[in-house]
């Protein structure tokens, strides 16, 4: 699928982010970099843009146009307030000439004609650089925003959490905010992730597109048929969790199975793939269970890609067990594109909830309390719940990407 015709010059767009997009590494990254990879399916010209320090990512991972802070003051300042890490990257790299000019000769050169911004703190960097690029006569590009969260909300939701990331000064709280609001309204167009935080975006008279997640997998494998969710091998079903060691990961272990995993028989397992295993492991509450949790959980650790493909296609059902913080939450898109029930949490859903609603107790379950969690781990491992539809599968493959990139770009284009 192409926006352009043939005879045309592709639009050339220029993704900036507070991270690269090459080898990603976490959540945001994979999404960013499946967005990235629609763009040129597409035909468009795009070059990528990652503005960070230089601790955050390894020399691999960078692209070519990237901007690194080698700063040992900067790292300090960081450390200090790492909630606040993202501001404290714009407004060092507007301090320093050199990384300024980097960043706006970037923008200048490359004469993008959309510039696709994902989240907003890079912002204030964004808008010097127009004003160059209004002082040179160019004409200025139209502005996409896209956020995983209402950021500034979650700070204070961080920061207020019992395992929270410190103490802070509200002036830093103002100052994110200020510079969200400013982004959200100079946009032209604000791409959400969340279908809510869409709509109440809408309501204050903003142009938003929602654009969920969709998984970073391409399930080679095709799912079971049946009906029902029986495993592959009965004898020894299971269910799946695939994680990072990203904290809100850990916690929704802990929240849903504090009490370990006696709920299982002995003859099935709860599969536990990526590094929320070791990183469940280590945790302090792990000692208290250890004995059943060794006896009934499996910890696989990282998994190539045709393996999570097998673990999930191959699973009484995937579980989302996540009772806190926000973000891309790619492990709803992965388990709701594996063809498998799905058991979630109210949190695990958010951002889901539109689309999975004609699916919810047929094929996606939801459960707020660990006792009803745990009573739907058992209903899946004894093959009592239903896979959903094909249908909603489809939604969450990578090749939909394309034509919801094709209504972001029309839709912006179109606006004087």
């Amino acid at each position: 699928m192409s926006l352009v015709n043939p005879k045309m010059v592709p639009p050339r767009v220029l993704v900036i982010a507070l991270y690269p997009c090459v080898v990603p590494s976490h959540g945001g990254q994979v999404r960013l970099k499946g967005i990235v990879d629609g763009m040129f399916a597409m035909g468009l010209h795009v070059r990528t843009m990652g503005v960070y320090a230089n601790f955050q990512f390894p020399a691999d991972q960078r692209g070519s146009s990237d901007i690194v802070i080698v700063d040992d003051e900067f790292n300090d300042a960081y450390f200090q307030d790492p909630l606040f890490g993202d501001v404290l990257i714009t407004k060092f790299v507007m301090q320093r000439s050199m990384l300024a000019n980097q960043f706006i000769d970037t923008i200048v050169s490359f004469s993008p004609d959309i510039i696709w911004l994902e989240q907003p703190f890079l912002y204030p960097l964004v808008e010097r650089a127009l004003a160059s690029v209004a002082n040179i006569g160019s004409e200025k590009p139209k502005i996409i925003l896209s956020s995983q969260n209402e950021e500034t909300k979650l700070k204070y939701h961080l920061a207020d959490m019992p395992n929270g990331l410190g103490v802070y000064d509200i002036g830093l709280f103002q100052q994110a905010e200020e510079i969200e609001n400013h982004a959200l309204r100079s946009a032209d167009l604000i791409v959400c992730i969340n279908d809510e935080e869409a709509a109440r975006l809408d309501e204050q008279g903003l142009q938003t597109v929602y654009l969920p997640a969709t998984t970073a997998m391409n399930f080679h494998i095709q799912p079971s048929t049946s009906k029902r969710a029986a495993s592959v091998n009965p004898e020894a079903p299971y269910i799946a969790y695939a994680a990072s060691s990203y904290w809100p990961n850990v916690e929704g272990f802990y929240d849903m199975f504090g009490d370990g995993l006696g709920f299982l028989r002995t003859h099935e397992r709860l599969k536990i793939a990526g590094s929320v295993g070791e990183a469940i492991k280590k945790d302090s509450r792990f000692e208290a269970r250890r004995s059943i949790n060794e006896a009934r959980g499996e910890f696989l650790g990282f998994l190539p890609e045709i393996d999570l493909e097998l673990l999930y296609v191959n699973a009484s059902a995937i579980i989302v067990p996540i009772t806190t913080g926000a973000g891309a939450n790619l492990k709803m898109a992965d388990a709701l594109a594996s063809g498998r029930p799905v058991l979630s949490t109210p949190n695990g859903l958010e951002g889901y909830r539109s689309m999975v609603s004609e699916a919810l107790g047929q094929g996606v379950y939801e459960a707020s309390t660990p006792m009803e969690f745990r009573r739907l781990c058992r209903l899946a491992v004894e093959g009592q719940l239903r896979a959903p539809s094909p249908k909603l599968r489809e939604k969450f493959l990578p090749s939909t990407i394309q034509s919801r990139l094709l209504e972001i770009f029309t839709k912006v284009t179109a606006r004087p």
